[in-house]
């Protein structure tokens, strides 16, 4: 079983500020999800990722995934209300 550790767990941040979650695991990843889901909604893809050290730009969001595929993060710049959600990695 894959077990992956995100961080941080929950974050109230100021408007207009950047955020970055991290998600990260002992063992080699094959792919990475980034997902997003509202508020009483399903779960929305963000991004997948499945190289080493690729990097996704999509609108205000960033995903990057290191060489060891051990690690990745998720950047979300000038944070708006409407960004508030929960926000999940997964392999």
């Amino acid at each position: 079983t894959q077990q992956l550790n995100q961080s941080p767990q929950s974050m109230s941040i100021q408007e207009g500020k950047d955020f970055i979650m991290n998600c990260s695991t002992s063992t080699t990843l094959a792919t990475l999800f980034w997902y997003r889901q509202d508020p009483g909604k399903g779960l929305i893809l963000l991004m997948k990722l499945v190289k080493g050290k690729e990097v996704k730009n999509q609108g205000k969001l960033t995903a990057q995934f290191d060489e060891k595929k051990q690690h990745s993060s998720l950047l979300i710049t000038e944070t708006q209300p409407r960004d508030s959600a929960r926000y999940f990695c997964a392999s």
